[in-house]
């Protein structure tokens, strides 16, 4: 029998989580995004956990630390969801939707 390793349970445990965002489960915070509005629900430690601009904004002294929507009208929704699904997989599917001076391309290359 195969002893889990550290490694194996962060996976496991991230793999639930992203699970839990796509069924909108234990989600405590709903991110807007751009002109059209698009409401992402996300966990707030998990964005917070991948980004120093989210552990700012919901660790900090903001008044997003306590919003249960944040509105983020200066990233487009593609950009967002993409960020969305970079905090929890840490993977960017990459296409065309996807541009070459896309913020979420900045976000992954930053963290």
């Amino acid at each position: 029998m195969r002893i889990p390793t550290i490694i194996d349970h962060i996976v496991r445990a991230g793999k639930k989580m992203w699970l839990y965002q796509k069924n909108q489960t234990l989600c405590d915070v709903v991110l807007i995004a751009g002109a059209d509005n698009q409401r992402i629900p996300a966990h707030r430690v998990v964005p917070s956990a991948a980004s120093e601009y989210f552990e700012a904004m919901f660790t900090g002294e903001y008044k997003e630390s306590l919003d249960e929507e944040v509105t983020l009208t200066e990233i487009p929704e593609d950009d967002l969801r993409h960020l969305v699904q970079f905090c929890y997989t840490g993977e960017i599917e990459l296409s065309e939707e996807i541009s070459e001076d896309s913020v979420c391309l900045d976000f992954a290359w930053i963290w």
